[in-house]
C-alpha cells in the first residue's frame, strides 16, 4: 500500500491534528497555517501528544516532531508544487474567509491535490445540517460570523460535487462535514 501524504490546512489547534497522529503516528504530513504563532502551538501540541500517548518515545527531527513538516502559508496561495498531496484537510477555516478568498482557497486545494486524491472540508454546523437549528444558525451571519453562509454555495460554484458525510458521534454535535473529490 502506498502511504498517503496529507496537507492539514489551517488546523493546527483543531482536533484533527492529534487524531492523525493517533491513527498514523509514522505518517509524514504537512501542517500549515498562515500564523507563525499557530504553527508554534501545533509543534507544542505534537509534543504534548507524544508525551501523553507515547511517553519516552523520541520522534526525531529538529524539534522532535518527527515526520511532520510545518508550513507557513495562506490557504488561497499554498506554497507548494502542483499535485503534491493525496489528501487536503481544512478544518474551521472557511467561515472566517470572504467569498473571493474561499474560492481561491478551494482552487488551491485541487491544484496541490494528486489525481484521485480527496479534499475534506470540515467546519461548523451549516444551514440544513440540523433543520431544527436552522432558525438560530441562520442568524450567525448577522453577528460575529459575517462569512457564515457559504459552504454549499462555495463548493458548488467551484463546479465540484457536494456531499454531506457523517462524522463520529462524539463530534457530530459540533461539526458539519463536507468532502468532495475532483471530477475524473
Amino acid at each position: 500500500t502506498t502511504p498517503v501524504f496529507p496537507l492539514q490546512l489551517a488546523l493546527p489547534l483543531a482536533p484533527a491534528c492529534p487524531h492523525f497522529q493517533d491513527a498514523y503516528p509514522e505518517m509524514p504530513s504537512v501542517v500549515s497555517d498562515l500564523s507563525p504563532f499557530y504553527l508554534a502551538r501545533a509543534r507544542n501540541n505534537l509534543n504534548y501528544w507524544r508525551a501523553l500517548r507515547q511517553p519516552g518515545r523520541r520522534l526525531g527531527g529538529v524539534d522532535d516532531t518527527g515526520v511532520t513538516r510545518f508550513l507557513q502559508t495562506a490557504a488561497e496561495q499554498i506554497d507548494g508544487p502542483d499535485q503534491e498531496y493525496d489528501l487536503v484537510v481544512c478544518v474551521y477555516l472557511f467561515h472566517e474567509l470572504p467569498e473571493a478568498i474561499r474560492r481561491r482557497a478551494a482552487t488551491e486545494f485541487f491544484r496541490v491535490l494528486k489525481p484521485g486524491g480527496m479534499v475534506v472540508l470540515t467546519d461548523s454546523v451549516q444551514l440544513g445540517d440540523r433543520p431544527s437549528w436552522d432558525k438560530s444558525i441562520g442568524l450567525f451571519g448577522d453577528f460575529n460570523e459575517p462569512y457564515y453562509r457559504y459552504l454549499r454555495v462555495c463548493v458548488e460554484c467551484c463546479g465540484l460535487p457536494f456531499t454531506i458525510t457523517s462524522t463520529p458521534l462524539r463530534l457530530r454535535a459540533v461539526l458539519g462535514s463536507a468532502s468532495c473529490s475532483e471530477p475524473q
